[in-house]
Formats: structure tokens, C-alpha cells, sequence
């Protein structure tokens, strides 16, 4: 992976690769870089950008998919977009989520 970042998002999937995306570089310019890290082969690979960077951005897999939630750009520093994309790693490709975003509590 190419130059240092921090409050990126991250996943792994079954497959023992790890999925980097956003955060931001050592001047806080939020990024929309992807890399994904084959843990078995100590490969990194860069793939396909978002359509927008994401700072403070979380990853998870979900029905074989890499989603991407929420985040903010360089110029929106600290508010968070609700917002969800996903990557599909067999097509390569981004697409939005219609998925509606939960907060869950936890109640006694």
C-alpha cells in the first residue's frame, strides 16, 4: 500500500484478504483509494477508487460484498454522511446501497 493513513476503513472476507479504504494522508486529506492485502501471498493490490473520498469511514463484507459506510470528505471535517457503497470483488466495480442505516441500542 502506498504511503502512510490513518482512520481508514477495513474488512476481511473469507478468502484471507484484507480491504483498506479512505481515511486520511499526513496533510488530513480525506482519500477514496482502495488496497486490498492478500494476506497468504504478503501482496497488496490497489483497486478501483471510490467516487469519493471518506474520512473516518467503516468497512465490513456483507453477502460477499465490500460496503463502505458513512465517512466525510476533506472539506466536511467531522460530519459524518450517511451513506453506504459497495465494492463487488468479483466484478470490480462500486455501486450505492439502498440499505437503510440502523442505530441499535442496547436496552436492560
Amino acid at each position: 500500500m502506498r504511503g502512510p493513513r490513518s482512520f481508514f476503513g477495513c474488512a476481511g472476507d473469507d478468502d484471507r484478504t484484507v480491504f483498506v479504504v479512505g481515511g486520511h494522508d499526513l496533510e488530513k486529506n480525506a482519500l477514496k483509494s482502495v488496497w486490498a492485502y492478500d494476506v497468504a501471498k504478503d501482496n497488496w493490490t490497489q483497486l478501483p477508487d471510490m467516487t469519493k473520498e471518506r474520512d473516518e469511514c467503516e468497512g465490513l463484507f456483507h453477502d460477499g460484498k465490500f460496503h463502505v459506510i458513512n465517512g466525510y470528505p476533506t472539506n466536511m471535517h467531522g460530519q459524518f454522511h450517511q451513506s453506504i457503497k459497495v465494492f463487488d470483488t468479483s466484478a470490480r466495480k462500486w455501486s450505492e446501497s439502498n440499505s437503510v442505516l440502523l442505530e441499535t441500542t442496547n436496552t436492560p
